[in-house]
Order: structure tokens, then C-alpha cells, then sequence
């Protein structure tokens, strides 16, 4: 078991017709992780910073939790419950009039490759989903022009070689480096299950 920065986004949005539904995010970074709550808050802020710029308003980034662990089970050691505290962050994404809203299970994917392959050969890569953006009006199943930029500045804000965000993205187990980053042109399908809210914060 080794020190990693992890740091988890919860998002909240209307889905099916109902409001608040959560979903997402778990980055690992590879500057070391913060040592107090007040640290951890401001890494998580600065981290929606970047994420709110993908979401339009009616979309909020609720809850964060962070990591100081490279262990897939290890519990969070900071928990912050933004919506709950009164302060939760809205997305900020204006929508064009050429745009239209994904529908609740429709999501954009952004890829960083690493310089790695697997047993068969094949690149790795490091994955993130995002709900609630953009595609084209004219053509619904590609992502809008001015989303697919805002995907773009927020896949390079995060690699190590370009914007390097706490030091940029890694793996959970090692810090192999990122080679390219990108998005897929498409909207895909990521169905959501309605699993009720995360457990509130302590009395």
C-alpha cells in the first residue's frame, strides 16, 4: 500500500424526472495528498473549478471526498458536504443556441492514453464520463463544437505534460506517464440506477 492523492466529485442533477440524482468522479493525482481538512477543501474546490465548466447551472457539484491511500478499499479520510453546508458548486456552462442538453443516461467520455499497453497489447487509458453536457442540434448524436472545447481544456488542465492540475492525473497504483489526451466525438450511453442520495455527513 502506497500514498496517492485521490479526490471524488459527487454531481447532482435531475434524472428521469426527478431531482437529485447523484453521480461521480474518483481522480488520483500524482502531487502528495493534503494534510489537513482545510487542504483538502481547497484541493476539491480547485478541482471543481475545472469540472463546473462542463455542467450547465442546473447541474451542482454537492459533495467531494478525498483520498490519501493507493488501496481501491481504503476508506476517505476528508469528506466535504458542500449542498448539505449550503454551498454547493453550480456548473457554469452557458448553452448555445445551437445545443441542446444530453438526456439523463447520455454522457461525454475523455480519455488520457498512458504509456502503457496491456497483455494483449492494447494502450491503456484513464477514462472519465461526464452527464449533463452538450450535444449537436443538427446533428444529436455528436457533441457540440463550443463542448467538445470546453471537454478539450479540461482533458489538458489535467494531464501532467500540459495544464498538470496537483501535479496531474495518474493511475491508482503507479504514476505511468500520460501520452495523449482526448474525447470521443460521440455522446455515449452511461445508464444511471437511482441508488438514493450518499450517506449525510455526521451529527
Amino acid at each position: 500500500m502506497g500514498v496517492c492523492t485521490g479526490v471524488t466529485l459527487v454531481k447532482s442533477f435531475t434524472y428521469r424526472g426527478q431531482a437529485g440524482e447523484q453521480w461521480s468522479n474518483r481522480y488520483h493525482f500524482r502531487d502528495n495528498p493534503p494534510t489537513t481538512a482545510s487542504e483538502w477543501n481547497t484541493l476539491a474546490l480547485a478541482l471543481a473549478s475545472h469540472e463546473k465548466l462542463l455542467y450547465p447551472s442546473t447541474c451542482e457539484i454537492v459533495q467531494a471526498y478525498g483520498y490519501d491511500s493507493d488501496d481501491p478499499k481504503a476508506p476517505s479520510v476528508w469528506q466535504g458536504y458542500w449542498a448539505d453546508d449550503g454551498v454547493p458548486v453550480p456548473g457554469t456552462y452557458a448553452p448555445g443556441a445551437g445545443e441542446h442538453g444530453f438526456a439523463g443516461d447520455q454522457a461525454a467520455m475523455v480519455w488520457w492514453r498512458l504509456e502503457l499497453r496491456d497483455s494483449r497489447g492494447k494502450w491503456i487509458y484513464l477514462r472519465k464520463y461526464f452527464h449533463a453536457g452538450q450535444t449537436d442540434q443538427t446533428a444529436p448524436d455528436n457533441l457540440s463544437g463550443p463542448y467538445k472545447s470546453a471537454i478539450a481544456t479540461f482533458a489538458d488542465a489535467m494531464n501532467p505534460s500540459k495544464g498538470a492540475f496537483n501535479g496531474g492525473l495518474r493511475r491508482l497504483k503507479d504514476t505511468t506517464p500520460i501520452l495523449y489526451d482526448g474525447s470521443a466525438p460521440t455522446v455515449t450511453t452511461r445508464t444511471l440506477k437511482r441508488r438514493g442520495k450518499r450517506p449525510p455527513p455526521p451529527a
